[in-house]
């Protein structure tokens, strides 16, 4: 159906597992504000920064994982990609928060211990 420049240009049918981009937190004010201003949480593998937002409704969450944590880049972002997840597929109780989660040194890979975790956190965050 059409040309095929046009096929190529629309979207595939396909359900995709990533966060949306409306729930990411991208850009580095953001982080800062987060950072200096949020109310925080302390965990043995995390530490857990969040703040009511005012322009949507919507719940961002952001990691950041540090090469002191893990030296290897593939290792971040695996350890990124695992959280993100975590934050997707977690039915939070509240709305309209800006999150972010500090991954400390003690947080191996896809540690269960670790997962558990992060959704307590999420769990006692009130603001």
């Amino acid at each position: 159906t059409g040309s095929p420049a046009t096929q190529r240009t629309q979207a595939p049918d396909r359900l995709t597992m990533a966060l949306p981009r409306d729930k990411r937190l991208t850009q580095e004010r953001d982080f800062a504000s987060i950072l200096k201003e949020g109310k925080t949480v302390k965990g043995s593998f995390f530490v857990i920064k969040a703040r009511k937002q005012t322009k949507t409704v919507q719940n961002r969450f952001g990691v950041v994982v540090s090469a002191r944590v893990a030296h290897r880049a593939v290792d971040r972002n695996n350890i990124k990609r695992t959280l993100t997840e975590t934050f997707r597929t977690f039915k939070a109780p509240w709305t309209g928060l800006d999150v972010v989660c500090l991954v400390n040194r003690n947080c191996s890979q896809k540690s269960e211990q670790a997962i558990r975790e992060l959704r307590d956190m999420l769990e006692t965050l009130n603001l």
